[in-house]
């Protein structure tokens, strides 16, 4: 009898171990570590420069400043520091 009963037990652990398991894929977190989450950079030759940095590239000189004049916290580019100048000395 005790063996019937130990058979028995064996019998249905093993349907418990060989159970299929579900899960959902894992994603993958993407972490940003460069110090610089939430400012406003300009970039040259892998590096930052915050908003009214002057950059010399050959002979022109370039500004960072916002890329649209409405926004007080939006994306910075490069301009051309003489822009205004160069134009009206064209005249």
């Amino acid at each position: 009898m005790n063996k019937k009963l130990i058979g028995l037990f064996a019998l249905l652990c093993s349907g418990v171990v060989s159970a299929a398991t579900y899960s959902t894929p894992v994603k993958p977190v993407v972490v940003v570590n460069d110090g610089l989450l939430g400012q406003r950079v300009c970039y040259y030759d892998g590096k930052s420069f915050s908003l009214g940095s002057i950059l010399q590239v050959g002979k022109h000189y370039m500004i960072c400043k916002e890329a649209f004049d409405y926004e007080s916290n939006g994306n910075l580019r490069w301009y051309p520091l003489n822009e205004g100048k160069a134009s009206s000395s064209k005249k």
